[in-house]
C-alpha cells in the first residue's frame, strides 16, 4: 500500500536525496508535492485505468435543456466533479448514439445516461498499482532533477524511465482487463 509520500521518496531516490518522513521536511520534497498535483491528473489521461473508471447512471437531467446554445439534443446532463475524460457509454437500445461533452455537461438524446469514465483525481494512493507509483516516481523525478541537481543526464535519465514504467502500467493494465472480460476464465 503505497501513499503520496512514498511516491515523493521514491522520487527523491531517483534522484539521489534522502527520503523524508514529511512533506514539509524539505524543500525538494514540497517541490515533488507540488509536481504530484498536476503530474497526477496528467498519468490519469494516459489510458483508461481499470483502478481510475467511474461508472454513472444518471436519470435526473438538468431542466431545461435549453440553457445551451445550439442544443439540438433533448437531454443534458451534468458531468461528475471528479471527471477526467469520457470512457464508454454502455449498451443501449441504440449501438451508437449522438451525443456532445460540452462546459462539463454531456448532451444527448438518449434518456436515462450510463456511461463509465476516467476520473481526474484520486487521493488514496493505496489503490494505484506498483507500476503506476513507479511511472509517477519518475516522471516527478525528471520534472525536478534538473533544477534541484543540476544533472541533464540526471533528467534524460528519469524521463526514459518514466516512459517506460509508463508503458509497463499500460501494458499490465491492458491484459488485467482482457482477463477480467473473458467470461469463461480462471481468475475470477
Amino acid at each position: 500500500m503505497s501513499t503520496q509520500l512514498d511516491v515523493i521518496n521514491f522520487a527523491l531516490n531517483q534522484i539521489s536525496l534522502p527520503a523524508v518522513e514529511s512533506v514539509d521536511e524539505s524543500f525538494q520534497a514540497q517541490l515533488i508535492f507540488n509536481q504530484l498535483t498536476t503530474l497526477l491528473p496528467f498519468l490519469l489521461k494516459q489510458t483508461d485505468w481499470n483502478f481510475a473508471l467511474k461508472f454513472v447512471e444518471d436519470n435526473t437531467p438538468i431542466v431545461p435543456p435549453s440553457g445551451v446554445s445550439g442544443n439540438p439534443y433533448a437531454w443534458v446532463y451534468q458531468l461528475p466533479a471528479d471527471y477526467g475524460q469520457m470512457d464508454r457509454f454502455e449498451a443501449s437500445r441504440m449501438w451508437a448514439f449522438p451525443y456532445r461533452i460540452v462546459d462539463w455537461l454531456i448532451l444527448t438524446n438518449q434518456s436515462p445516461v450510463q456511461y463509465w469514465y476516467v476520473v481526474n483525481s484520486i487521493n488514496d494512493y493505496s489503490i494505484l498499482p506498483a507500476t503506476f507509483i513507479q511511472a509517477l516516481g519518475f516522471l516527478a523525478a525528471s520534472r525536478v532533477s534538473l533544477q534541484l541537481t543540476k544533472d541533464e543526464n540526471l533528467t534524460v535519465y528519469c524521463k526514459q524511465m518514466y516512459d517506460d514504467m509508463r508503458n509497463a502500467a499500460v501494458q499490465l493494465n491492458d491484459m488485467e482487463r482482457y482477463v477480467q472480460s473473458q467470461p469463461h476464465n480462471d481468475y475470477d
